[in-house]
């Protein structure tokens, strides 16, 4: 796992402490491996419920953008506009999300 500033990532990710602070760097890291994670989960379950077409793609963008942003505003507690904003957040590695998405779909 990715480790900077002396804590690991994932021990940061799973304490959930308010009083840390996040460097750019691990708040892309972790906003990285959650959008990884939520790509395979929506490809499995719509490989599996058979979900096709553009209903599909347009399904996994509206599941993708609202999760990923419950994710850094509630779980990591951060200020979008530190980061670059909402835009920056969400385009960072679309296209490896899009393929884990098509991979497990």
């Amino acid at each position: 796992m990715v480790q900077t500033s002396g804590t690991p990532l994932i021990v940061k990710l799973l304490a959930g402490n308010q009083d840390e602070s996040w460097t750019q760097d691990e708040v892309y890291d972790a906003v990285h491996w959650w959008k990884q994670l939520v790509a395979f989960i929506i490809g499995a379950v719509f490989g599996m419920v058979p979900y096709t077409g553009l209903l599909a793609l347009g399904l996994f963008g509206a599941i993708f953008v609202f999760t990923s942003i419950i994710f850094y505003k509630s779980h990591l507690k951060i200020d979008e506009e530190e980061f670059g904003g909402h835009g920056e957040l969400l385009n960072d590695g679309l296209g490896f999300h899009l393929g884990m998405f098509m991979l497990s779909w």
